[in-house]
């Protein structure tokens, strides 16, 4: 049993658009209908396929290629991934197909299939989230951070612009953890992350490195500048921890600090991400045998800022 394109278009599932020789559609199937947003009875004769591709010249490539495959085995277009403009202006992701339509031998047209690649794509884009960042805190993670720490380093090597690194951890969590549980660091944690949001500049990024050990870059920054943001963070988690853990009913003897450890990289050369990991956590460490509330910065002599 053959179907004719009519009937075929009926019970297809997927977007099914016909155009004649101009580019003019006149067939327009209900999947189309639902995916474009479009009355088949007010397009067909009336709206040109051009219209409907996010760049313009898409239609002339598809149709070039077309030519081509004519000339081939199959004879069309096969899993051509473009995006197409709904008619209330979102732009959506589409796969299509598409094959020349003869006539007594003669090309008359062709027809196209589109399949809807929208909520794949936004399934991939929450799946390639979720491998970048920390569920708990949603910071980056460390796999983010050597992606990131690596391209800052060529674009700075290449430049010879600054960038700093600066390496932090929670002076006390354990002892949250232990007199009040685990959920109760979680929300110490949760709050660190809030604090980033609030006080880093929009350029700088925050990965949550092991459990208790988290980094930021910071881009085209100089010691002098990586200090000033590291200082107001200090103070801004200093003053929002209490909210969080009520020392004395909790009986925490000690509240949550950030021991804080900075290096820059001023570029003009290379160096591995992994050596300027190792200088900024070293850096914090040593920040910790100064006491809590620590800044410390890494030169060929280890200074303390705080």
């Amino acid at each position: 049993m053959k179907f004719s394109l009519d009937e075929l278009s009926t019970v297809c599932p997927d977007a099914i658009i016909g155009v004649d020789n101009e580019g003019v559609i006149n067939l327009f199937n209900a999947a189309a209908e639902k995916l474009l947003g479009f009355k088949a009875v007010d397009i067909i004769g009336a709206m040109n396929i051009t219209t409907i591709y996010e760049e313009a010249d898409e239609a002339k490539q598809i149709n070039a290629m077309l030519i081509t495959a004519s000339h081939t085995e199959t004879g069309r277009v096969e899993e051509y991934d473009t995006r197409i403009i709904a008619s209330d202006g979102q732009v959506l992701s589409v796969c299509l197909t598409a094959a020349l339509v003869h006539e007594n031998n003669t090309v008359t047209g062709s027809v196209i299939f589109m399949h809807d690649l929208t909520s794949r794509q936004k399934l991939e884009e929450k799946l390639n989230e979720l491998l970048r960042t920390d569920y708990l805190t949603n910071m980056f993670n460390s796999r983010q951070l050597h992606l990131s720490l690596n391209e800052e380093i060529f674009r700075s090597a290449r430049y010879k612009h600054p960038f700093g690194l600066m390496s932090y951890s929670l002076n006390g969590i354990k002892e949250v953890n232990d007199q009040l549980g685990h959920l109760a660091g979680d929300e110490v944690l949760k709050l660190l992350a809030l604090v980033n949001r609030d006080t880093l500049r929009e350029n700088d990024t925050a990965y949550r490195y092991t459990g208790n050990e988290f980094l930021v870059i910071l881009p085209e920054t100089d010691y002098a500048g990586v200090t000033q943001v590291a200082s107001r963070l200090q103070a801004t988690f200093n003053k929002l921890f209490p909210e969080i853990v009520d020392l004395k009913s909790s009986h925490i003897e000690n509240p949550v600090t950030l021991n804080i450890g900075i290096t820059v990289f001023y570029g003009g050369n290379t160096v591995e991400a992994n050596e300027l990991i190792s200088q900024a956590i070293y850096t914090m460490y040593r920040s910790k045998e100064d006491g809590d509330n620590q800044i410390v910065l890494f030169e060929s002599d280890i200074k303390t800022v705080s």
